[in-house]
């Protein structure tokens, strides 16, 4: 589980919900992970809209 817990901490994985079925014949499981919020690129934000502002000619 170490490697598995080192990589939900880089990807910033908080929590996990687990699904599992079975029948006589076949089982299934189904695994969500959860994540916080990405800080926003404000930035390249910014700079994409200079550009289609500019592109616009609504900027010089």
């Amino acid at each position: 589980h170490g490697r598995a817990r080192e990589r939900a901490g880089r990807i910033g994985l908080t929590g996990m919900d687990v699904s599992m079925s079975h029948s006589r014949e076949y089982a299934v499981a189904f695994v969500v992970g959860h994540a916080g919020e990405p800080e926003p690129d404000r930035e390249g934000w910014r700079e994409k809209l200079i550009g289609i502002l500019r592109e616009r000619g609504l900027l010089e």
